[in-house]
């Protein structure tokens, strides 16, 4: 990975701020009013979606994010594109984990886990 694709893996500042590769849609837009708990399941569910495919669930689309147009372009695909099942990544995730990564990354807020302790439940059964 060059310097310059490195950086959708670093904090971005401004009106936007944290890691693009994890970011909610909420995160992703700015809006800071709509950032809660769901927010940090939602990077924790990116996490879980690395540790089962090797890659953060927006990376296969933009995979040399190397100015900050293609970062906008990262933030604009987290909005606005659909999130990619852990399984269509790798088929040999586990129907059941596949479910629970879809779960904690789910566009919607009120669609996800309410607290990274129900994710960890349900990631632990």
């Amino acid at each position: 990975m060059s310097v310059d694709e490195s950086q959708a893996h670093k904090t971005v500042a401004g009106q936007v701020m944290g890691t693009p590769m994890y970011m909610a849609p909420e995160q992703a837009a700015g809006r800071v009013d709509e950032i809660d708990e769901r927010t940090d399941v939602y990077g924790l569910g990116a996490i879980l979606f690395e540790i089962l495919t090797g890659d953060p669930p927006h990376a296969r689309s933009h995979r040399s994010i190397s100015s900050r147009s293609r970062v906008a372009e990262l933030l604009t695909a987290i909005m606005n594109d659909p999130t990619p099942s852990a399984r269509e990544v790798n088929p040999d995730v586990a129907p059941e984990l596949s479910a629970v990564c879809a779960k904690a990354l789910a566009r919607k807020r009120f669609a996800r886990y309410s607290s990274a302790s129900d994710l960890a439940e349900d990631v632990q059964r």
